[in-house]
């Protein structure tokens, strides 16, 4: 493997006893590796945790967790592979044939040989699942540090002309094995280096999680007054006025490895559905939720609404955007 690529390996994954047996796949043929070129940046991972949310008639969100712990969160990475020729025909057949892996788990793993972002980052660089999770490593070693996955999609493009007999495809994996993927605890307790005035903490906490950077186009205010005003046959009006505003507000927040691990892990493992406390610190004319709230010395108490939402699911996403920088698109709602 050079420092540029990452490896796919077979064998047979026990999702009862999670335990992961390799050289062969569930029907006894050879499990051969493959290995091709990591993704460009521009991949994306996501976080799905079970809670479920509803509104009421006075449009507060409710929230129920089915997995308090994070015992029944998934994760996702959706990845755009430029491959050469011979690359291109190796994942085809890894993925497609009978006797290899078509429709199974396997390994997924990367040289280490590159330095990472910060001190005693050896995931290399590669995040595919979140910058919280050493998520992968090198099996020619020995290294522990890879983990199991199922491919779910997979959209396969043509033949280029620039670069010639080039392939662009886009894979989806699932994370199945998050047993041997080692979270980055020290950059969940610290962070990275200060970049910005936005703090986050739980509503009980003395201590703050500052240092993230400023939203770089602003926040996306929503603001709803709970009324509602009807007119009669002759143009009378009656108002409804339930006297129960709403504010919520969406915005993109950029940061480092620590600062984005250090986030990820707090609101997936600490928040989720609780309340929480936000802050633009010393922007004090940032008006996140809109012009009736001008920001001043306390915080707001918010809920999470992730990146995205469903019925049963909050979804956070993170874009590992270059080297260093991820983005995480937040919609937080103002509870009180």
């Amino acid at each position: 493997m050079s420092e540029s690529t990452m490896t796919f390996s077979g064998g047979s994954w026990n999702p009862a006893t999670g335990a992961w047996t390799a050289g062969a796949w569930p029907n006894g043929s050879a499990a051969s590796a493959i290995t091709i070129n990591r993704p460009q940046y521009g991949y994306t991972a996501e976080i799905h945790m079970p809670i479920e949310t509803t509104r009421d008639q006075t449009g507060a969100w409710h929230f129920f967790d089915n997995g308090g712990g994070g015992e029944f969160d998934y994760r996702l990475c959706t990845m755009t592979l430029d491959l050469p020729a011979g690359q291109k025909q190796a994942l085809n057949d890894f993925i497609r044939l009978d006797t290899q892996g078509r429709a199974l788990p396997f390994m997924l793993s990367i040289d280490t040989g590159l330095t990472g972002a910060v001190g005693g980052d050896t995931a290399d660089g590669f995040y595919p699942f979140g910058p919280d999770l050493y998520a992968v490593g090198n099996p020619s070693t020995g290294d522990p540090y890879s983990c199991i996955v199922q491919p779910v999609v997979h959209d396969q493009g043509g033949a280029l002309w620039q670069p010639f007999r080039w392939f662009t495809d886009k894979l989806t994996l699932l994370l199945v094995s998050p047993v041997s993927a080692l979270p980055l605890n020290s950059l969940c307790s610290t962070g990275g280096l200060s970049q910005g005035p936005l703090r986050f903490t739980t509503v009980s906490a003395e201590e703050w999680y500052s240092g993230f950077m400023f939203p770089q186009d602003g926040f996306k205010p929503k603001t709803a007054y709970n009324y509602q005003v009807g007119t009669s046959l002759a143009g009378i009006p009656n108002v409804v006025d339930a006297e129960t505003d709403y504010y919520e507000t969406t915005f993109d927040l950029a940061a480092n490895l620590g600062n984005a691990a250090l986030l990820v892990n707090r609101l997936t493992a600490v928040i989720r559905k609780a309340p929480f406390s936000f802050s633009t610190g010393s922007a004090t004319e940032a008006y996140p939720f809109g012009a009736d709230f001008a920001q001043g010395s306390s915080p707001y108490t918010v809920n999470l609404l992730g990146s995205d939402r469903k019925d049963n699911e909050i979804v956070l996403k993170i874009t590992h955007e270059s080297y260093n920088r991820f983005q995480i698109p937040l919609n937080l709602y103002k509870a009180a």
